[in-house]
């Protein structure tokens, strides 16, 4: 069985040598640093900006007022953490930057939201939701807290494509992928903070319930496409003691309707098997967690 010590010591760069890559950059092969989803339905966010007053010092005390969580208001949570903050052009070279810092600017890091009865890829370039899935016959909204309006509270879930970065730092990959996960939940923090939100943690979620939640478990849809490994799941709200009924949304996620296919992001590409063994020895089971453990 592997074990992620194990891919720690194989990937450390050392005195002697390092860590296994490719040596180069196949440009050719540069991994397409937007996912879409063809064929699903896209609703626009609004650009105006919010909270343009909110001080400094309320992105660490909590102490902006909530924001009814809206279309905009969930918008700008997206363009504050997720999104694009600028473009930058070199001759004829030409990329984005964005709100979340990434290893290489790679950004292997993709989004999804639960809210007010669906679940939706984020997709920063064009600062849209993709409709991935509707729960038309779920049981249960896909974010219901136990006293509030199903619209005011979203689960926010987050996955890695690994192939964005190997595809220039080998094997080590998987490192930088948690690396930027971390930096993806820092900026969803001060987001949400911003709003007036609390974001808070689901550790009691496996790693399967997360790819159920987001659809990246359904084999039928990816075909030749680079596939997500599920991170991590939050609940964000204005209400710090939101709730979420787990099982409910999961099996919601398995009746839904689901919509789109994901776009291939590379031509060619490289295999690395300590990046899929480590990817299986991390795997996070059901049950790990209590489901008391505060992770706030």
């Amino acid at each position: 069985m592997p074990r992620a010590s194990d891919y720690h010591h194989q990937t450390k760069h050392s005195f002697h040598r390092f860590a296994r890559s490719a040596g180069y950059l196949d440009w050719a092969a540069q991994p397409n640093p937007f996912r879409r989803y063809d064929g699903a339905p896209v609703l626009d966010l609004p650009r105006e900006p919010l909270r343009a007053d909110v001080p400094y010092e309320a992105l660490f005390d909590r102490s902006a007022p909530p924001a009814p969580m809206n279309p905009a208001a969930v918008g700008e949570f997206l363009r504050c953490s997720m999104g694009l903050s600028a473009w930058k052009q070199y001759q004829t070279s030409r990329w984005a930057l964005r709100v979340n810092p990434s290893s290489g600017n790679l950004h292997p890091t993709e989004t999804y939201v639960a809210w007010n009865g669906r679940v939706c890829h984020y997709a920063p370039r064009d600062h849209v939701l993709e409709i991935r899935a509707d729960f038309k016959r779920a049981p249960v909204s896909p974010a219901a807290s136990a006293d509030g309006p199903d619209d005011q509270v979203l689960l926010v879930a987050l996955t890695s494509i690994f192939w964005r970065e190997a595809w220039k730092y080998g094997e080590r990959a998987f490192r930088y992928c948690q690396h930027d996960v971390g930096h993806a939940i820092g900026s969803l923090r001060f987001s949400a903070a911003l709003l007036g939100w609390n974001l808070r943690l689901l550790p009691d979620w496996s790693d399967a319930d997360i790819g159920a939640l987001a659809g990246v478990d359904r084999d039928a849809d990816y075909g030749d496409a680079e596939r997500e490994a599920p991170e991590c799941v939050a609940i964000v709200s204005a209400d710090r003691e939101a709730t979420i009924d787990r099982d409910a949304l999961i099996a919601a996620a398995r009746q839904a309707t689901w919509h789109g296919r994901p776009n291939g992001l590379s031509r060619s590409h490289v295999e690395w098997p300590a990046i899929d063994a480590v990817d299986v020895a991390t795997r996070k089971p059901a049950g790990s967690v209590p489901d008391d453990h505060p992770v706030r």
